[in-house]
């Protein structure tokens, strides 16, 4: 119990410590047993505010929990303890550099939950310097992303009008490509099968001559019937590959890296007591940097209207999926643009096979054979007798030659040919053997006259087909695509005899 009346018997210097002495007792009291919430520094901001109202009233400020201690007068000998003045520093350099960040923060509430309540030993507060040094550290390098995407936008705004017109040129010279190459199969698979039936009519041709003029006892059974045979012994076209509808692919969206402004870390502390303060102040400097870029940012975007880059970004990514789309389709037509190619190929070798066999050998046979047995007849000599005629003459059901197999000269050679000519009909194996011999035996005017009759009779697709290639570019999808021909190998001469192709795969 305190006795006032004793206060006021001291001298005025005694009693005016005594007073202060009374007054902080009663203040402590107060505080911690009245004023829950200004424990809790209800009723002040920070700490700052609450350690510098305790002292203004003579107080000592503690943390964990905040409360304000009366403070005694200390004897002469007696010091303050040193932590307790040097933690009492660090929270308050800790609480003004909270407040600072806070405010630069567009929504500090899970940064004041975490940081606010200031540590409660020294060691404490310099592991959450760390931890706040990390954070600040963690702002500036992501806003340094920020910045350098300001730039390059900014840097974009001036380049993306000629990057558009340079993608609609490219598009553009794409789909033109395309329709050539789409033109292209389409003429080479008309060729092809135009090629396939000149051949079935060479192989007709040689079976009328074969049934006109053979000996009916000596006419084998396929003959008599050769409607099946015919298109027989040609290799079959391979399959054009199906085109397939362009989907876009989906792409995930990978952040771009910002390696220029790395986390640093945290200086390491020296022996010097004040090292949490050093740290408070790198975290400054730190912070002051994150602001900086900030205000640099926001002096980027004034520079250029981003809803303009908005607009022509989406500009961009539309001509850019229409030219995706020209490559996927200029991918696949190149695939057919192979396979048409090379059907044709071998259609005009198995054509021009066909017609010289024919014209030196199967034909050239019958007629002979003719000419050794007309003189029974007092028939026309062979060379008069027209292909025309002979397909009428069969037709009707009309024979050359009324002969029996014994009284015939030269039967045996001439029956040799056919059955190598049915042979040939049977077996597209046969025919590949067979392909560089029998063409062996054309002449450069066969070849001339191989050609200009199916110009002619296509009214010049040979001439059309070759035209489409002269101007390609050599490393376009379109004249990759005829590069290396995949034909048999016995075929491959004679297509560089009709000048169909030059290069081969093995």
């Amino acid at each position: 119990m305190i006795d006032l009346r004793r206060v006021r018997e001291l001298e005025p210097e005694e009693s005016s410590r005594a007073m202060l002495f009374i007054r902080n007792i009663v203040v402590g009291i107060c505080i911690v047993c009245f004023c829950p919430g200004a424990q809790a520094q209800g009723g002040f901001n920070n700490w700052s505010e609450f350690a510098n109202w305790c002292r203004s009233t003579g107080g000592d400020p503690l943390p964990n929990p905040p409360r304000c201690m009366p403070r005694s007068q200390p004897r002469p000998d007696t010091q303050p303890p040193a932590e307790d003045s040097s933690l009492n520093k660090e929270i308050e350099a800790y609480s003004r550099l909270i407040d600072r960040i806070a405010q630069g923060l567009s929504n500090a509430t899970a940064f004041e939950q975490e940081y606010r309540t200031p540590p409660e030993s020294s060691d404490e507060m310099s592991e959450r310097l760390s931890q706040l040094y990390d954070f600040v550290a963690d702002l500036r390098t992501y806003t340094a992303g920020e910045l350098d995407d300001a730039i390059y936008e900014r840097h974009r705004v001036e380049i993306i009008p000629r990057e558009i017109i340079g993608v609609e040129k490219e598009t553009a010279a794409l789909q033109y490509e395309n329709k050539r190459m789409d033109s292209f199969v389409y003429i080479s698979e008309s060729a092809a099968n135009f090629l396939a039936g000149y051949a079935q009519d060479e192989q007709r041709n040689t079976l009328h001559w074969f049934k006109y003029v053979t000996p009916k006892d000596s006419l084998p059974e396929a003959i008599k019937y050769y409607g099946d045979l015919v298109g027989r012994g040609l290799v079959r076209p391979t399959r054009l590959p199906t085109l397939k509808p362009y989907v876009e692919p989906v792409t995930a969206v990978i952040p771009r890296d910002h390696p220029l402004y790395p986390i640093a870390a945290m200086p390491a502390d020296s022996s010097n007591t004040n090292s949490n303060i050093n740290k408070i102040n790198d975290i400054h400097r730190s912070y002051s940097s994150f602001l900086s870029l900030k205000n640099r940012i926001n002096e980027v975007h004034r520079d250029y209207d981003e809803k303009w880059l908005r607009t022509k970004e989406e500009e961009l990514y539309r001509v850019q999926r229409l030219r995706d789309e020209a490559l996927f389709d200029g991918k696949q037509l190149a695939k057919q643009v192979k396979v048409a190619h090379e059907n044709f190929v071998v259609k005009a070798v198995e054509s021009f096979v066909w017609k010289t066999y024919v014209t030196h050998i199967s034909i050239e046979e019958a007629r002979k054979f003719y000419d050794l047995n007309k003189s029974w007849y007092q028939l026309v000599k062979a060379s008069q007798i027209t292909d025309d005629e002979v397909r009428r003459n069969v037709g009707a059901g009309k024979a050359a030659l009324n002969i029996v197999a014994s009284r015939a000269e030269g039967l045996k050679q001439f029956l040799d040919v056919q059955k190598r000519t049915l042979d040939l009909l049977a077996s597209s194996e046969r025919l590949l053997l067979e392909a560089p011999e029998i063409a062996a035996l054309a002449t450069p005017e066969d070849t001339r006259s191989f050609l200009r009759k199916i110009d002619e009779e296509q009214s010049g697709f040979f001439k059309g087909l070759m035209a489409q290639t002269q101007d390609l570019e050599p490393s376009s999808t379109f004249a990759q695509a005829l590069k290396k021909v995949k034909v048999p190998k016995s075929y491959q001469n004679i297509a560089k005899k009709l000048g169909l192709a030059d290069d081969f795969e093995d």
